[in-house]
């Protein structure tokens, strides 16, 4: 067998999403995300451990990014929808994954969207404790009160 550096394997030199230009819409397919598009101002995310995770996350923050470039330039309708982060299938968080977290927030503040963290385990909750993070988010316990702290608020704002 040949040793040596390798350029990637198989499946990442066939990866679809390394053929997206910068900017262009991510084709359904590539985003793997299980957003359910709750409403016309509401999008509930259901994150999964890594590597779904990080790549979710990407998926995210393009999104984030290209509403706030739309926001900036002064586009009609160029608000985002809010955002529910459903942890209940996340067991683990690491560096990289609250690096993430932290963009995607920064993004989707900047496109005026507004995130709510739900369905967080105990040991999930240790992490976000640890890192301060408890201090940036706005949690809820389940997606349903998530929703209605969502709703509420818009009315109230």
């Amino acid at each position: 067998m040949r040793r040596g550096s390798r350029r990637g394997s198989s499946a990442a030199r066939n990866d679809p999403r390394r053929t997206v230009p910068p900017g262009a819409p991510i084709p359904a397919i590539l985003g793997r995300v299980p957003i359910n598009e709750w409403s016309d101002s509401i999008q509930v995310v259901e994150l999964q451990n890594d590597p779904s995770f990080a790549d979710d996350m990407a998926v995210l923050a393009n999104g984030y990014q290209r509403a706030a470039d739309d926001l900036k330039a002064g586009r009609a309708g160029a608000r985002a929808r809010d955002l529910v982060l459903d942890f209940r299938h996340v067991q683990f968080l690491n560096s990289s994954n609250i690096a993430q977290l932290l963009r995607v927030r920064k993004l989707a503040m900047l496109a005026g969207a507004r995130i709510r963290v739900c369905s967080v385990s105990d040991r999930i909750w240790g992490v976000l404790l640890a890192t301060d993070l408890d201090r940036i988010f706005d949690f809820s316990e389940d997606v349903t009160t998530s929703l209605t702290a969502l709703q509420m608020s818009k009315h109230g704002a």
